[in-house]
């Protein structure tokens, strides 16, 4: 935790009503009332995540289900268009939890500061964090995204209510980037991993046609690592799908090599 480098004052607070300070961190002037109004939004904020999450899985299994009956069936083209929705549906998936996940640790981070302090260190890296997800949200959760805006506006009234001319300081900055890098970084690395976990791998059949697709549409720039991305399947799918294809006919797959300059 970094040191408090904010203003003291002497005596008892005269904090205004709904702005209640405390003197537990050396005298200087925390302003409660506004932290638990953003511990408030913040968590209608994650519940609302939780419930589109859990939409998103049972609108995945429906449609997962219907791709696995329609591959049974033989019938490709209507397998091929619940696949690419699964897809889809696992890239919303994927986003809405990676969200919901960095606003928790920006309600911990809150909870936190409520007993010791730090508000202006603690809370800067989190409104660049809070951005960056609110982007991700505004194309399919216009109203998530209003709502982020609402929520960063709150807390910078928390940091520039505790701000001094200390927390400004412009070496700070490399340091702020850094640690909203790392939570975005973490944030995204979890919630790859529980979709991973809580959806099932599609269908090989399924999976090939993707790849096929995929590789049509850019043959000469084909990238395994690229193409799992782009699915939203492991790179081991991808290549067990190449390879399928290759023992088909359908594709030919050549090594390139690079030229050294």
């Amino acid at each position: 935790m970094k040191k408090w480098r904010g203003g003291t004052s002497s005596g008892p607070s005269s904090a205004p009503p709904g702005e209640a300070s405390t003197d537990r961190t050396e005298g200087y002037r925390v302003p409660i009332e506004k932290i638990h109004q953003s511990l408030t939004k913040l968590r209608v904020q994650i519940d609302k995540l939780d419930r589109v999450y859990k939409g998103l899985k049972e609108r995945d299994k429906q449609c997962f289900q219907v791709c696995i009956e329609a591959i049974s069936s033989k019938d490709r083209e209507k397998a091929k268009i619940y696949a690419d929705e699964v897809v889809e549906i696992r890239k919303m998936a994927k986003k809405v939890l990676h969200s919901q996940l960095v606003l928790e640790q920006v309600k911990i981070r809150l909870e936190t500061l409520e007993e010791v302090g730090d508000v202006v260190l603690e809370l800067l890296p989190f409104t660049s964090v809070i951005n960056e997800i609110r982007g991700q949200l505004s194309g399919f959760m216009p109203e998530a995204a209003a709502s982020l805006d609402e929520l960063n506006v709150h807390i910078g009234s928390i940091i520039a209510a505790t701000a001094t001319p200390d927390s400004a300081d412009q070496s700070l900055s490399t340091e702020i980037d850094e640690e909203a890098k790392r939570i975005l970084e973490e944030a995204s690395e979890a919630a790859a991993a529980k979709v991973s976990e809580s959806f099932p791998d599609l269908p090989s059949a399924g999976i090939e046609e993707l790849v096929y697709e995929y590789a049509k549409a850019s043959p000469d720039t084909f990238e395994v690592q690229a193409c799992a991305k782009a699915l939203g399947v492991s790179e081991e799918l991808v290549r067990h799908a190449l390879k399928s294809l290759q023992s088909k006919g359908m594709v030919v797959v050549e090594e390139r090599v690079r030229e050294l300059e």
